[in-house]
């Protein structure tokens, strides 16, 4: 999953909002569990506030 986020994190700072929450998505089914790197790395501020971002941050969340 790990890579996965890292390319999220590459699509966020692009302006790729779709793509990046895509990323984030597969980063967790494959995955990622790190809900405190998520919930914090500037990399993805400009998609935390969107409703699936939340929603894929809650489920991370509560898998941990």
């Amino acid at each position: 999953g790990t890579s996965r986020y890292n390319l999220a994190c590459a699509y966020a700072l692009n302006g790729k909002k779709a793509e990046a929450l895509a990323a984030v998505e597969k980063a967790i089914d494959e995955g990622f569990s790190d809900w405190k790197l998520l919930d914090t790395d500037e990399d993805l501020a400009s998609i935390r506030g969107e409703e699936k971002f939340k929603a894929l941050a809650k489920r991370l969340s509560k898998a941990g």
